[in-house]
């Protein structure tokens, strides 16, 4: 019940601010940037309070001070103008978007609920294809902020700064403190996340197209994305193999069209399936994009609303930093066109966009400083020359140029390079901004891995979308006259939309287990019967019940999440090594990382010799269950 409060308040006072400063806007509008706003301030304020007072309920109830000022500082200095009431028609200009919602909206529901940790008869907890990986990272943050002092640490990594964007952990976190089981705290924003993209993007096209049509082609191109990666699946087939082949693509790790590295070359992964559903920090920071995107692109830009957009903008760092990055090349190239084109002076052109500069840098520099750049220094694996994104293995290109990226893109591109030629000042503006993006992502690596530039160049596809769609409406108009149009606007769907398809039904039939019962009745006992602040150790794998459910502290975890993050982690890989095998000889090691409990279990047995015997010598078994044991070092 807490939790449902504290969330309606902050998105209560979000609308508040923006029905201040945005009286202009349309209701639904209105509604859509205070919804996001909201969230905003939900991830940012309990967040800093816990600088103050730990990630506790007391670090919540602070945080309602600052909501408050900001709103009445809103308030102070509101547009006095009469609020913009319905259109004549009502509802009406608005049955699309909510016919979209719905059903989009419906899709992901059911991906989120099958998808994290679902609940099976016999007690276990199950995840989907795409989640199997990264949730379990997530759900560690959002169990190990608990009680947390902050700045937090990683809790895979003891002693460590986490420098990954969080505050949609801590979002979860905060829902999680409040009552919600950890399913819902993670599936709950995570679902009013994606319907407010799903609004934003289609409030984002329908603004650029002035079409509602155009509009649902362009919401449909950006999250039904796929490709020709079908035609790998079915190339030469006989119709006898066709079954054979779609079991491969329904019941396969990674066979579907849209997400098959090896050995068809496809990375174009589906934005709902692949992104949205398991990259959280990725759906919040688009979130957040897409209303500074609108705000940047469309109405007049009053100092409120550059304000406001520049406030916005600066939050985002720790949200999603790549969203913060994308959204920053397309303001520079945005501002440059409207720079060289507007007939007002120079710096009148300028003035809005340097009153927003201004306001997000100083609001993004401290979390630059104190966390993105400390920790792509700390290795040299960050920010590198790296040319044609994934294409490039560093000794030649997998495929040729543009053919990697139109068997991955599919006709979009097409459409996008066929409005490149058009003379439109509004086409021209809008893409100048989002081929800043493509370059940058195209020309360097801002992570150890190069396939992480997919969150860059996903924004620069959304953007160039609106484009191909308006140029699509008008290509359609001309072929009027021709009875043919609506047999080439099958093909063109069939072209367009398979793969994509057959990645969502793939994704929607799948199911793995995460954690057998014993795993979850582990987590419990290490969740209820003992400390936050106790450290336990434990194998490296990701599926760690005790770090994830249980939210305790590990030295170490997988590093398919560390490496990336530039942690190095071979020394401490090393010691848990050690230990298990050898723990009489090297008990130092507990120290060492200040551990308190030793947990074995089959990953551990699996991934090392491990001593049991010398270990029920040395430590007292506390918990014996599932083959699953935790020992306590020192006294109770």
């Amino acid at each position: 019940m807490g939790a449902v409060l504290f969330l309606s308040l902050y998105l209560l006072c979000g609308c508040a601010v923006i029905r201040f400063v945005l009286p202009e806007q349309p209701p639904l509008i209105r509604l859509w940037l205070g919804l996001c706003l909201g969230f905003m301030l939900f991830m940012w304020l309990p967040s800093l309070c816990a600088f103050l007072a730990r990630f506790t309920l007391a670090a919540h109830y602070l945080s309602l001070i600052p909501l408050g000022g900001i709103t009445f500082g809103a308030y102070l200095l509101r547009n006095r103008a009469r609020p913009r009431g319905w259109p004549p028609g009502g509802l009406q200009p608005y049955f699309t978007p909510m016919a979209l919602l719905i059903v989009f909206g419906a899709l992901s529901y059911y991906m989120q609920y099958t998808h994290t940790f679902r609940e099976a008869m016999d007690g276990s907890l199950h995840v989907g294809q795409s989640t199997y990986g990264d949730l379990p990272m997530h759900a560690g943050f959002v169990t190990g902020f608990i009680g947390a002092p902050f700045p937090p640490q990683y809790p895979m990594m003891k002693g460590e700064l986490l420098c990954y964007p969080f505050l949609m952990d801590a979002l979860s976190a905060s829902l999680y403190l409040g009552g919600f089981s950890l399913q819902a705290a993670l599936i709950v924003p995570g679902v009013m996340m994606m319907l407010l993209l799903y609004f934003g993007v289609y409030a984002l096209a329908e603004s650029f197209t002035g079409s509602r049509k155009a509009a649902v082609l362009a919401f449909l191109l950006i999250f039904l994305n796929g490709g020709l990666g079908f035609l790998y699946t079915f190339d030469l087939a006989p119709a006898a193999n066709i079954p054979e082949r779609l079991h491969e693509v329904l019941n396969g790790f990674y066979k579907t069209p849209t997400n098959q590295p090896v050995p068809n070359n496809l990375r174009w992964s589906n934005l709902i399936c692949d992104l949205l559903i398991p990259q959280r920090t990725l759906l919040a920071g688009y979130t957040q994009l897409i209303p500074c995107l609108y705000l940047l692109t469309t109405g007049n830009k009053t100092p409120r609303r550059m304000l406001l957009l520049g406030l916005w903008a600066g939050a985002l760092p720790m949200v999603h930093t790549h969203s913060f990055l994308a959204l920053g090349l397309f303001s520079a190239g945005f501002m440059l066109y409207e720079a060289f084109h507007k007939k007002d002076t120079l710096i009148q052109t300028l003035k809005p966009f340097l009153l927003y500069g201004a306001a997000a840098v100083l609001l993004a520099a401290p979390q630059l400083v104190g966390w993105t750049f400390k920790q792509s220094s700390a290795t040299d694996r960050f920010i590198t020359f790296h040319f044609n994104w994934v294409n490039n293995t560093g000794s030649g290109l997998i495929d040729s140029y543009f053919w990697f990226y139109f068997k991955n893109i599919g006709l979009p591109l097409l459409f996008i390079l066929m409005a490149l030629t058009e003379r439109n000042a509004r086409y021209r503006k809008l893409l100048s901004g989002a081929f800043c993006i493509f370059i940058a992502a195209e020309l360097v690596r801002f992570q150890p891995n190069a396939y992480d530039n997919y969150k860059l160049f996903y924004v620069w596809y959304m953007l160039c979308i609106l484009v191909a769609a308006d140029y699509a409406r008008k290509l359609w108009r001309a072929l009027k006259r021709f009875r043919g149009r609506y047999l080439l606007a099958a093909a063109a769907a069939a072209l367009l939309f398979t793969s994509a398809a057959l990645t969502v039904w793939r994704e929607a039939v799948s199911d793995y287990t995460a954690f057998d019962s014993g795993a979850v009745a582990v987590a419990a006992y290490a969740r209820e019967q003992t400390a936050p602040q106790d450290t336990f150790l434990t194998g490296t794998q990701h599926l760690n019940p005790v770090m994830v459910l249980g939210g305790r502290t590990v030295p170490v975890s997988s590093d398919s999440w560390l490496y990336f993050h530039g942690l190095n982690t071979g020394e401490r890989r090393a010691d848990v090594r050690r230990f298990y095998e050898d723990p009489e000889s090297h008990k130092d090691m507990l120290s060492k990382y200040d551990i308190r409990y030793i947990y074995v279990s089959p990953y551990e047995r699996a991934e090392f010799d491990v001593d049991e015997r010398a270990l029920e010598r040395a430590y007292a078994l506390v918990y014996n269950r599932d083959r699953h044991r935790i020992y306590r070092v020192g006294p109770p």
